[in-house]
């Protein structure tokens, strides 16, 4: 999920610096609570200074951790993850590595 898309789902945000301020979703909020960030990798950062939990946050708004990440639908795939190697990101380094090496002529 983008980050302005999850902006658009909380109530009475507002930037502050480099991040954004709102109403945290997950308890009577009178004054806007839940920073949000972004991260390097694109992934939406959430802290609730009441002390919500995050899961207790996404469920209210029917999401899931995984939504917080820009590539999702699926597990967040950053390079150099197994993930990432196995299957939809970076190529494994050991991909096709058995072809490349040929057995020794002696025996």
């Amino acid at each position: 999920m983008k980050l302005d898309t999850f902006l658009s789902r909380l109530e009475q945000v507002k930037r502050r610096g480099g991040q954004w301020a709102a109403k945290c979703p997950a308890h009577e909020d009178r004054n806007p609570s839940l920073s949000i960030a972004e991260g390097r990798d694109g992934r939406i950062l959430l802290k609730c200074h009441a002390g919500c939990e995050l899961t207790a946050i996404l469920s209210t708004l029917g999401l899931q951790a995984g939504d917080l990440f820009a590539d999702h639908p699926g597990k967040p795939k950053r390079p150099g993850t197994k993930s990432a190697q196995a299957g939809g990101g970076a190529r494994s380094p050991l991909r096709g590595l058995q072809q490349r090496i040929s057995p020794p002529a002696c025996l």
